[in-house]
């Protein structure tokens, strides 16, 4: 009898040396957490991610001490933190152990919570619930039964795995791979370190390495509050620091003005594509192909205040008075009625024509003479060359080289204004002058 008695006790130490020591969990440090709902708000924080998956290392490991504190208990603060640190949003969660086994034919890796819609106290309740260590360590069982709890789950994921590493091989990392291909791009893995042992240290690089787009960290540069802060900003959020509605990481143009409204890759749009954003464009709407300024206004070439898009006469001198459309005119030169005698209440518009063509010596003009429809076109052809050649003997007259001056009569072929009203006719009753090479 003593000695079937011994064979049981050592049948249990035995099994326990293969497990683990059973631990029990002591309740987490008091912890505040920093609030992040003023930056979610804000838009200076955007949501990135879906579905979140915990898989907690409560095997026989844990229950060892790392500088004065049970392994477990500092998982535990880990996880809480965490949960607390996560701020209220629309998002999947869950939470799976591996290990915690009191015997070889136990469970060796449970779903806790979820998957389910993410709740910090139903969260909180699952953490808690996790009352003792012990067992192996088949984090790559976890990572297999993990890959099929997400099988539902929709949008991209992100995997935090909580384990010192060790008791293991490289099966885990296998596993982690197998995840990858499974999911591909929509989901990261992130191992959060527990102690300091370096092959555990390896293992988990190597695992978070497997999802290529997570990361691995230590648990003590993540339990306090800011440390804790900056691990849940990467792993659920990125961030808008523009606040223009594009993450960071996609946004090609930083720095954006709030409130500017922006494309796909954050760029500041340019609706009438000139070259110049929404935001900058003090002339928006300009046609298609005109060249702007720094503001997105037409330039104006010439400097006759007819920008280049409305501009048919583009070499204007300085100083002419000019038409909406750009062309140099002679206002207020008057004619009797089919006569081409140029009115006294005309010689002033004319003398300061003739002042223009003293300050830019180098220009040569046509002097230009149309009318409007009224009439026969041939009475309209002869008439307004009459007229063409009346202003241009008077700054002959007054001073300008005759070499400098041509005279045209166009009638009624080039109207700035329809002939079919008395306002339009009285605009093409004109006299203009064209720069010429």
């Amino acid at each position: 009898m003593i000695k079937k008695l011994f064979v049981v006790v050592c049948l249990v130490m035995l099994v326990g040396g293969c497990l683990g020591k059973k631990t029990t969990v002591e309740a987490p440090q008091p912890f505040v957490a920093n609030d992040l709902s003023a930056e979610v708000k804000s838009g200076q924080l955007v949501q990135t991610l879906d579905n979140f998956l915990i898989l907690f290392d409560a095997s026989g490991s844990m229950s060892s001490s790392f500088q004065g504190k049970k392994k477990i208990l500092i998982a535990n603060e880990i996880a809480d933190r965490l949960n607390k640190t996560i701020p209220e949003m629309d998002i999947t969660g869950g939470m799976r152990t591996f290990g915690q086994s009191i015997s070889p034919f136990g469970e060796q890796s449970q779903m806790i919570y979820g998957m389910a819609k993410y709740q910090d106290q139903a969260l909180d309740m699952a953490i808690k619930s996790v009352t003792r260590s012990g067992g192996n360590s088949p984090l790559e069982l976890a990572l297999g039964l993990g890959t099929a709890d997400l099988k539902k789950a929709k949008g991209s994921m992100a995997v935090i795995v909580i384990s010192d590493g060790m008791e293991m091989n490289y099966a885990p990392a296998a596993a982690a791979e197998k995840m990858k291909a499974e999911y591909g791009d929509r989901i990261c893995i992130y191992t959060i370190l527990v102690g300091d042992n370096a092959f555990g240290n390896a293992l988990l690089t190597k695992i978070a390495d497997a999802g290529k787009c997570g990361f691995t960290t230590n648990a003590a540069d993540i339990d306090d509050p800011a440390g804790m802060a900056g691990f849940v900003r990467k792993v659920f959020f990125d961030k808008d620091t523009d606040k223009d509605g594009v993450i960071d990481t996609l946004d090609k143009c930083p720095g954006t003005p709030q409130e500017s409204k922006v494309d796909a890759d954050g760029c500041p749009l340019d609706t009438d594509g000139d070259g110049v954003y929404d935001y900058l464009d003090k002339c928006p709407g300009t046609k298609l192909g005109v060249k702007v300024d720094a503001v997105g206004c037409s330039l104006d070439t010439d400097g006759d205040g007819a920008t280049n898009d409305v501009d048919k006469c583009p070499t204007t001198p300085a100083g002419a008075k000019v038409n909406t459309s750009g062309c140099w005119i002679l206002a207020n030169v008057l004619f009797d009625t089919g006569r081409w005698s140029i009115k006294d209440v005309s010689y002033s518009s004319l003398d300061e024509a003739v002042k223009t063509l003293k300050e830019n010596p180098g220009i040569k003009v046509e002097v230009q003479g149309h009318t409007d429809s009224v009439g026969s076109y041939k009475y309209n052809k002869r008439l307004s060359q009459n007229r063409a050649n009346s202003v241009m003997k008077y700054f002959i007259k007054k001073g300008v080289d005759k070499s400098r001056l041509t005279a045209t009569g166009y009638g009624p072929d080039k109207p700035v204004a329809s002939n079919s009203s008395a306002e339009g006719r009285a605009k093409n009753r004109r006299v203009a002058l064209q720069p010429v090479k």
